[in-house]
């Protein structure tokens, strides 16, 4: 046996802690300090919010949201009044129609592949 080998096992009989396990110890404990200082400043950080700032924004959110009730109403409101417009349009149109006084012309489309009503070839593409 060598030298190395002999201390190897000298260090397990004694239970001595290897280089590796050593290294993933201190990791190990690095990282369960970090967490548990995060765990706390979340639970802490609550406490550092001044009242008065949690309350103002209470009542901020209860405002828009009685805003937001009374703003239907008023957009219901507006709706009704343009729906009255147009019916008074419509009204205005049907007492064009009716009076005569309007002469409607025809005017033939042409689509693709389908023949012109006055008798004409159609137009090729190009």
């Amino acid at each position: 046996m060598n030298n190395l080998q002999q201390k190897d096992q000298d260090r397990k009989a004694s239970g001595a802690i290897y280089n590796a396990d050593a290294r993933a110890v201190r990791w190990t404990g690095a990282v369960v300090c970090l967490l548990a200082g995060l765990v706390a400043g979340l639970w802490v950080a609550p406490a550092l919010v001044p009242a008065p700032a949690i309350g103002k924004l209470k009542e901020a959110q209860r405002e828009q949201m009685t805003t937001a009730i009374t703003d239907g109403g008023d957009q219901r409101q507006a709706m009704i009044e343009e729906l009255t417009r147009t019916n008074a349009k419509l009204d205005q149109i049907i007492e064009i129609l009716g009076s005569g006084q309007v002469k409607v012309m025809v005017v033939p489309t042409e689509n693709k592949g389908e023949e012109p009503r006055d008798g004409s070839s159609p137009k090729k593409a190009r």
